[in-house]
């Protein structure tokens, strides 16, 4: 979310968490129905998963969130939740055993 948040409509505006915002009314939209994440500062869109990278430091905001960023950021959430990446290969096994498949 972004800092100092406040309701504007659907969206939720606020200051940028990683560069911060010199304008009053914040420079981030966040609009979570839509899943995206919008800094006027840096005149770029992200998505819930990009916008994450942005927070967390994996990319810099104005970057793309391109194949590289979503490999390393996937090496972090791994790190954090294994019990996911558990659960998702237990899931493709189990629906793969369904369909006859590998």
């Amino acid at each position: 979310l972004p800092d100092n948040p406040y309701m504007a409509g659907d969206e939720i505006r606020g200051s940028h968490p990683v560069h911060g915002s010199t304008s009053p009314g914040g420079n981030v939209s966040v609009n979570h129905s839509k899943g995206f994440a919008y800094c006027f500062r840096c005149g770029i869109g992200y998505d819930a998963a990009g916008w994450d990278a942005v927070c967390r430091g994996i990319i810099d905001c104005g970057d793309r969130y391109d194949s590289d960023a979503v490999k390393i950021h996937s090496a972090e959430l791994d790190k954090e939740h294994p019990e996911v990446s558990f659960l998702e290969r237990a899931e493709w096994k189990r629906t793969h055993r369904k369909q006859g498949g590998a």
